[in-house]
This record gives C-alpha cells, sequence and structure tokens, in this order.
C-alpha cells in the first residue's frame, strides 16, 4: 500500500503541471459563487462543423452519455447548400469523446434529384421518452435562399437501445411522424393526475401557430392516430422556443422575439393546461377579450431582456432556462427557483454567462435526482448540460459544458458532480476501461470492467507480463507504475488488488 500511496503522489504532482483544457470551460463562465461550470468537447467534429441543436443524456450499460444532433455539412450553412443535406443524430461518451451514429435522416426534397428545390436542414431538439423506448428528434427546414421561409418541418421517431446492438450494422433511419412547421421540442406532462383527471404522460410539442410568417409561438398537445393530431393549448407569442413541464406538471416557457421591450419568463399551473386541454379553450399571454383567454400564473421579466431558447427542471422542480439575445449575441444561463407549489418565486438567479459573442446557449438536458445546487457524492449529485451550438464558425469547437454545484471535495478543480472520481485528486479524469469510474478510484486490475478483480484479470495480465513498450502484446493497462515495462513492480500491485469484490476501492 505504501508504494500505490507513493505512485498517487507522484502522479499528483505531475498532473498539478498538466491540467487537462476541459477542466475549465472556454465557453461559459460560472457568476454564481454555487456553481461551477466545465467544458466536455466533442471530438470528431471540427470548427467547421459548428452547427448543432439538440442534447439529451442517455445512459449505456449504466453509463452517462449525450446524444447531439447535428447538421451533416461540416460547412453549413454556408452557401451553397449541397444536395443530400441531411441531420445526424450522434451518441458520445461522458467525457464528449465521439462513440457511435445513431440515426440519419435526408428530408425528401433533398432526394428529388431537383436541387432548385433543396432545403437547409436545421437541427431543433432531442428528447428520449419517458419510457426509454424512443427518442424524438425535431429538425425545421427552410429555403436555400429564402431564410427563414419554412417548408419542411418534421419530428421524427428513433428506436433506443442501450446496448447500441441495433445500431451495429450503421446508423438507422428516421422514421417521420408528424409535420409541424417552426417546431422546437417535445415534453411531456408530469401532471400529478392522469387523463382523464389530468394529462400526466400525455405529450406536448412547441412551435409555431400558422400562419407562419407572423412568428407566433404556440404549445400544443400531440394527439397520436388523431385525424388532428395538434391540438393548440397556449398561445405565447414571439419565435417558437422550448419549454418545460416541472415537477407538478405546472408549464413553464419564455418568449423570444426579436426587438421587443420585454421578454417574459411564462408559467400556466397543471390545472390550467388541463382545463384548456379538456374545454378547447387556449391559453394565452395576454387577455384579449374578457373571459376568452387566461393569463399565466407567474410572469418574469427576463434579466438584459434576453429571449428564451431552452427549459428544463431539476428533479424537485427548480427550471433553468438558457437566454439570448439576437441583438448583442449575450448568453446566460438563469434558475427560477420553484417546488412546484405557491408562494412562486418571482425573480431569477444568473447562474452562468456565455464568454463570447456569437456563442449561444441553446440546448439544455439535466441528469440527477435532486436540486442541482446540492452538493452530494457522485453517485448522487446533479448536473445540467448544456450545449454551445452557434459558436464563430472556424473558431469554436463544438462543446458540451456541464454545470454543477461547485463543491469540490478532493480539490481537483473537477467539481464532484462532474468527476468521475471525486474522491481522488485526478484532473485528468482519465478512465480506460470507460466505465464511468475513473482510473484513480478504479481498480487498476479489473481490466474487464465487471468490478472484480479476479482470474480473468490476472489471465490478461499474464499475457503481457515480461513486456515493455513497443514489444507485442504490450498492455498499458497492466503498466501501474507507468515505467513502460510490465514487470513484478506492476505484479505487486495487482496482488494487492487481487479479491476485490467491490471495485471502486
Amino acid at each position: 500500500m505504501k508504494k500505490r500511496l507513493k505512485i498517487l503522489i507522484i502522479s499528483m504532482v505531475v498532473l498539478f503541471f498538466s491540467l487537462p483544457s476541459w477542466a475549465t470551460s472556454t465557453r461559459v463562465e460560472s457568476v454564481h459563487s454555487g456553481y461551477d461550470v466545465h467544458d466536455f468537447t466533442l471530438t470528431t467534429q471540427d470548427a467547421n462543423h459548428w452547427y448543432s441543436s439538440g442534447l439529451d443524456v442517455v445512459y449505456v450499460n449504466g453509463v452517462r452519455h449525450f446524444l447531439v444532433l447535428w447538421n451533416t455539412n461540416s460547412n453549413w450553412p454556408a452557401l451553397p447548400v449541397y444536395d443530400g443535406n441531411s441531420i445526424r443524430l450522434s451518441l458520445y461518451d461522458y467525457n464528449g469523446n465521439y462513440v457511435i451514429d445513431i440515426a440519419t435522416y435526408t428530408d425528401p426534397l433533398n432526394k428529388d434529384g431537383n436541387t432548385g428545390n433543396d432545403i437547409v436542414m436545421w437541427p431543433q431538439s432531442v428528447k428520449l421518452s419517458p419510457d426509454g423506448s424512443t427518442i424524438w428528434v425535431s429538425y425545421t427546414g427552410a429555403k436555400e435562399c429564402g431564410w427563414p421561409e419554412n417548408v419542411s418541418d418534421w419530428f421524427c421517431a428513433v428506436p433506443w437501445d442501450h446496448t447500441l446492438a441495433i445500431y451495429g450494422g450503421g446508423p438507422v433511419t428516421m422514421t417521420p411522424q408528424f409535420e409541424f412547421l417552426g417546431n422546437w421540442e417535445m415534453e411531456w406532462s408530469t401532471d400529478p393526475n392522469s387523463p382523464p383527471g389530468g394529462q400526466r404522460g400525455r405529450p406536448f410539442v412547441a412551435g409555431l401557430i400558422p400562419p407562419v410568417g407572423d412568428y407566433n409561438h404556440g404549445v400544443y398537445l400531440y394527439k397520436p392516430g388523431d385525424p388532428s393530431p395538434l391540438q393548440l393549448v397556449i398561445e405565447v407569442g414571439g419565435n417558437s422556443a422550448g419549454f418545460a413541464f416541472d415537477n407538478k406538471g405546472n408549464l413553464w416557457c419564455a418568449t423570444y422575439d426579436f426587438g421587443i421591450k420585454h421578454q417574459m419568463i411564462y408559467m400556466w399551473t397543471a390545472a390550467q393546461i388541463h382545463n384548456a386541454v379538456t374545454t378547447e379553450t387556449p391559453l394565452n399571454t395576454v387577455v384579449h377579450e374578457p373571459g376568452e383567454f387566461t393569463d399565466p400564473t407567474v410572469t418574469i421579466q427576463t434579466p438584459n431582456n434576453l429571449g428564451g431558447n431552452d427549459v428544463e427542471r431539476d428533479a424537485v422542480g427548480n427550471v433553468y432556462f438558457s437566454l439570448n439575445n439576437g441583438t448583442t449575441w449575450i448568453g446566460e444561463i438563469v434558475r427560477v427557483d420553484n417546488d412546484g407549489s405557491p408562494p412562486w418565486t418571482c425573480t431569477t438567479t444568473t447562474v452562468a454567462r456565455a464568454l463570447n459573442l456569437y456563442d449561444w446557449a441553446r440546448s439544455l438536458a439535466f441528469d440527477g435526482l435532486g436540486d442541482l445546487s446540492t452538493p452530494g457524492k457522485q453517485e448522487a449529485s446533479n448536473r445540467l448540460y448544456l450545449d454551445m451550438d452557434q459558436g464563430s464558425q472556424g473558431v469554436t469547437l463544438p462543446t458540451v459544458v456541464g454545470i454543477s454545484s461547485a463543491v469540490d471535495a478532493d480539490g481537483d478543480g473537477v467539481p464532484d458532480a462532474l468527476d468521475n472520481c471525486w474522491q481522488i485528486w485526478n484532473p485528468d479524469q482519465q478512465d480506460h476501461n470507460l466505465n464511468g469510474i475513473g482510473d484513480a478510484c478504479d481498480c487498476h486490475g479489473d481490466f474487464d470492467g465487471d468490478s472484480d478483480v479476479d482470474g480473468s484479470d490476472m489471465a490478461v495480465f499474464a499475457l503481457a507480463y515480461g513486456k515493455q513498450s513497443g514489444d507485442a502484446g504490450y498492455n498499458e493497462r497492466c503498466d501501474f507504475v507507468d515505467d513502460n515495462v510490465i514487470n513484478a513492480s506492476d505484479l505487486e500491485i495487482l496482488a494487492q488488488e487481487f479479491g476485490e469484490t467491490e471495485c471502486p476501492l
């Protein structure tokens, strides 16, 4: 054990002088002492492949991963948009390393051989259904030279397999489900009451109310199989944007309208939503005629008059907004404290702010079991992830930013909630077996990732024993002391761990 302690101390000294670039964010700064931010740069995408919109967290065999939606043209949206322009849904591990393409889709207008009617496919959203069976993807299609005219905007479905087995032959094809011009995203009601007494579990979608040219954002109930599958529930106003249900089924959204004086955050209660659905009487942000519409229960002015992009809630009901402005291009992430019940908070707290101009704070995804600001051990921690989609083309790399409590128990510069080994100082976050547990906390000799150090691991070590760097059969993972040769020093460490059945240590 003394030798292992010595190795750990040496590693700490070395790593202190070689902190990884992702250990601090180059895209977002924390502006609240209770929060910290860290970059996860998405590999295999260069600085010219700069537009993504749509982010969600999924688990592959129990380990956290990211789903991100891209436009396939690396120089997009620079003209011309070539025939076949399409979208791609890609999977990345929890550190941002590319894993596999899950699905692709090309709009039929881009496959008809007529380049004169090609459209630009703008990625919009990615949402995993509550039952974990289906990934819902949306995109808006604008004419190549006619932005912002929408001509082909669809929600598509992708089957989700957490083992990735069904994608072994290559990405599957997204299946178009319904067209919705100016669409944004799909969310599912968390109303405490299920139908017919409430709306729990029913899907809602956001988009534009016809005529689309008026840019009037609305939230609709989606009724699969119905001849008229979209029922207007809320008329919000402005450009389409995201929304979210809190833990009691209350619906939160924000307006996004270039040039208006008052951008607002709105909330309608679960009871209001249910009444609007059952009576087929849409809610509104403004009372047009007495008794015609119902005002929102909560109305909050956004900071700096920023417009709303996406909305996400944590597990206890607090809501987070990614806000931007079309004139100053400043982005912020703000929080509204909320437990789903009155009295309602009518103020916002700014958590983080974009560092660069033309760097949008876009899609949000929450992962955790509680309040984002509540510190705790890694297995019970809470994280908000942000897709920085619209950086300067050719300059900023595609990035997911993690936002969490600033508590950092091991002092390695990585907050506990984002640290794959929060107990031990490991700023490099190395995880050779990709099991979500950093090497510093994982058993060195658990080569097969089954949480045991046993005969199967000893067999792997035996094949590499006596080899040095450059030899056939040399296995870097067996070189515990990192001296480029696998010998008795490494065997001693493995022997100390042999029989461990509760990795990580």
